[in-house]
């Protein structure tokens, strides 16, 4: 199966890619770290992280809630936090700390 879903994601990317740029006219966010949306990442997580998916502004912002918590009862936790929107990553950035990683979730 993971040969129909590579397959099917390389015959899709041209229409990702101008889907991508039509959406980066309107909101720039999504033209950061383009390589990102296909599993490119210049900052590679490695392992003892804390993996938090907040898709969308609405998401990152009830993620707020929750990280403070876990930051509370685990000092020292290292953020993997992924977003799918614009808004979403750049409210996330707020929510970071030095060792945290933030990166687009790929496609």
């Amino acid at each position: 199966m993971r040969w129909l879903y590579s397959g099917l994601m390389w015959l899709a990317q041209p229409l990702l890619r101008r889907k991508l740029i039509r959406r980066g006219r309107a909101e720039p966010g999504y033209l950061h770290a383009v390589p990102e949306r296909w599993g490119h990442y210049t900052q590679a997580p490695g392992c003892g992280f804390v993996w938090i998916h907040a898709v969308s502004l609405g998401e990152t912002r009830a993620a707020a809630l929750l990280l403070t918590a876990l930051r509370a009862h685990l000092p020292g936790m290292r953020l993997l936090l992924t977003h799918g929107t614009a808004t979403g990553r750049e409210e996330g950035a707020k929510l970071l700390q030095a060792d945290d990683v933030q990166v687009w979730q790929p496609w």
